[in-house]
């Protein structure tokens, strides 16, 4: 059988990369998989199954190291804190 470019036979599935991730270099993603918006993948990792939505994961096969707490993290945006009330850390100490 003879390979002619993308004219020649081919095989394989998509996959889905998410905005703002970050893919660190030599990652395999087997197909099929999704990796979720602001995600972080690991440098050499393996992704064989799905990766949720701004979560670091690395690994052969990759494992979820932790979750990224953001303002555009949806699920997070009830537990945000209104900084617009706290005092400034950087004004010192509250003057009496």
């Amino acid at each position: 059988m003879t390979r002619n470019g993308t004219k020649g036979p081919e095989m394989g599935y998509e996959i889905e990369i998410g905005e703002d991730c970050w893919i660190g270099g030599n990652v395999v993603i087997c197909p099929k998989v999704r990796i979720g918006k602001g995600s972080t993948v690991g440098a050499g990792s393996v992704v064989t199954k799905d990766v949720r939505p701004f979560t670091v994961v690395a690994g052969n096969p990759a494992k979820v190291l932790g979750k990224i707490e953001t303002a555009m993290n949806p699920e997070l945006e009830s537990n945000l804190v209104d900084t617009a009330n706290l005092p400034n850390a950087l004004s010192g100490p509250p003057k009496e």
